[in-house]
């Protein structure tokens, strides 16, 4: 009898050590699969180019619109656009230039997928850029043209340059969608932590 009980013990006992084994390896590969938090400094920088995009994207849909002109007043209609359409080429530029900023402020030490989320970004930013200026060069145009018929020309240059900035906006968006969406885990994170990203969160 005190064999058998000894035995029967010792099973116990090495049941006990086989479960407390099993607890212990099911705990840590639970902490394998768990999601990163980004740093403060990447989900502020998220923040800022989130803010930065919806701002552009509204100075660039305001390009030639809430333009009024008085037919009856001493100023020509082409004359009343000229004097309306140089702030919203303005906004737009600096907007741009806000954006770029916010895009290459990329934080000393940040994730590297963080930087990754900034390197896939860049090419829209060139676009942008690009298609920013060239509103900016047809509206100097309009602003320097003469007579009706090269004003009316110019005008038309600067409704198509502003028609590829559109595109170009969304280009972007579509860009940051990628990121927030099916970026690095770390950079979709800070996307999904900073409150200006919710835009560009959604399908």
């Amino acid at each position: 009898m005190t064999t058998t009980r000894a035995t029967a013990s010792y099973a116990v006992a090495a049941l006990l050590a086989l479960s407390a084994l099993t607890a212990c390896g099911s705990s840590g590969s639970g902490s394998d699969t768990a999601t990163p938090t980004p740093t403060p400094s990447g989900v502020a920088w998220a923040q800022d180019v989130c803010s930065s995009a919806t701002e552009l994207k509204g100075s660039v849909e305001a390009l030639g619109t809430s333009l009024s002109v008085d037919v009856g007043s001493g100023t020509s209609v082409l004359d009343q656009l000229k004097e309306q359409l140089g702030p919203q080429v303005d906004a737009v530029k600096a907007d741009v230039g806000d954006l770029s900023t916010a895009i290459g402020a990329v934080p000393t030490g940040s994730d590297p997928g963080v930087q990754a989320a900034a390197a896939e970004l860049a090419s829209a930013k060139a676009a942008l850029e690009s298609s920013a200026s060239a509103v900016q060069t047809a509206a100097q145009g309009f602003q320097s043209a003469s007579g009706v018929v090269d004003r009316v020309a110019a005008l038309g240059d600067v409704v198509t340059a502003a028609g590829t900035a559109k595109d170009d906006v969304a280009s972007l968006a579509t860009a940051l969608k990628g990121v927030a969406s099916s970026g690095s885990d770390s950079a979709k994170e800070a996307f999904a932590q900073a409150p200006a990203c919710e835009p560009f969160r959604s399908s």
